[in-house]
């Protein structure tokens, strides 16, 4: 299938599907897309260019890298008193599957409205995303690095959690004694 990279602005599709020739030109025609308010937008035309796969697959990102990742907004993010109940040390408990506290114009059942903070295997409809990337249906201040939204977070590490998100939000697998 095809899914839209909130990180890098692409649409994606899996490379085992084999859903397009990569030698010809394609062209997207977008009619009735909605904003994250829900509003109907104008129709959008796009060019599409497939590019070939790479030899190796690269492994998704675990639960670990992404924790390294979230490791700086422990301060805000951590133990009861987190803030908007988002604990990033128990991501399973606080954040997939649980919807959003604060999104913008959101009103459930309309455009991107009731967002979860993590949705499993769609990043552009997880809430975190796009909080660390200080766009899209946001409310309040960028999700930053070192605990500070004034510095922002690298989309390389945007990416990890995005890929992580995107395999499915799976928890590191630990080996059994």
């Amino acid at each position: 299938g095809l899914a839209f990279d909130p990180v890098t602005r692409l649409l994606v599709a899996d490379p085992t599907a084999r859903l397009l020739d990569p030698d010809i030109d394609y062209r997207l025609h977008l009619e009735g897309p909605r904003g994250f308010d829900g509003a109907l937008l104008a129709p959008i035309e796009l060019p599409l260019r497939v590019t070939p796969t790479l030899a190796e697959p690269v492994p998704p990102p675990t639960e670990d890298d992404v924790l390294a990742v979230l490791e700086g907004c422990r301060g805000c993010h951590e133990g009861p008193t987190a803030a908007l109940g988002l604990d990033v040390t128990d991501l399973r408990g606080t954040a997939i599957g649980v919807p959003a506290a604060e999104v913008a114009g959101a009103s459930f059942g309309r455009g991107l409205g009731g967002l979860q903070r993590i949705e499993a295997g769609h990043p552009e409809r997880s809430y975190l995303v796009y909080k660390m990337l200080g766009e899209g249906p946001i409310v309040g201040a960028t999700m930053g690095a070192e605990g500070s939204p004034d510095v922002p977070l690298p989309r390389a590490s945007i990416a990890i959690v995005s890929r992580w998100i995107a395999a499915g939000a799976r928890p590191t697998a630990r080996e059994q004694p």
